[in-house]
């Protein structure tokens, strides 16, 4: 057993880790050469905040876990990885998110992130965004893609910076589908992860 503030130490260490290795991970992936100082320092970095166990109000982490796959599909610019990482910056490490978010496949888009329970909903949009879509609006954008809304889903959900905030929730409540149809395809629907244990991806919505 530990005491408190020994518990409360390691979360502080374990917290300047995690920022060490946020900060580590940008300047890879802002590294055109993607040299391999820069790769190792990402890795040492997710290590060292693993390496901390316990703590007062937070656990281990288990970042380092297929580190080496996750930094190389960052490089490719996968979706689902870049929104990974940006849904966690968000509500975590706002200081980041902007920063990465330039270098994600993401930069021209408004993110909003939707967090459900079973039978409510949470939405954080990115820092500094100029508008927050409403609730409804935003079930019927996850729905129209087929995924499952309430129960215990999150997303990342990316929208064109051209795209009229205003147009799109009188849209969902319009007869013209047609310009509605045109207006959800541009937008990235990407699930993240499900709170009920042994749920591996998105399920239909039906």
């Amino acid at each position: 057993m530990s005491d408190a503030i020994t518990d409360i130490a390691r979360d502080e260490q374990r917290a300047r880790n995690f920022s060490e290795y946020l900060s580590a991970l940008r300047t890879y992936l802002m590294d055109s050469n993607s040299s391999r100082k820069n790769f190792t320092k990402v890795i040492e970095a997710a290590r060292s905040t693993d390496a901390i166990r316990r703590g007062y109000w937070g656990g281990q982490t288990s970042i380092s876990e297929n580190i080496e796959k996750k930094i190389k599909k960052l490089k490719k610019n996968d979706k689902t990885e870049w929104a990974r990482l940006l849904a966690m910056t968000m509500t975590d490490w706002p200081e980041y998110c902007g920063g990465l978010k330039k270098l994600s496949p993401f930069k021209e888009k408004y993110l909003h992130l939707v967090d459900y329970g079973n039978g409510f909903m949470d939405v954080y949009a990115v820092p500094r965004a100029p508008f927050k879509l409403g609730n409804g609006t935003i079930n019927r954008i996850i729905a129209s893609k087929n995924m499952k809304i309430y129960d215990a889903d999150d997303y990342l959900i990316a929208i064109s910076k051209s795209t009229n905030p205003c147009e799109l929730a009188d849209l969902a409540d319009s007869d013209n589908h047609r310009r509605y149809d045109q207006i959800l395809q541009t937008i990235d629907v990407i699930w993240l992860r499900c709170g009920i244990v042994g749920i591996n991806g998105p399920r239909p919505a039906k």
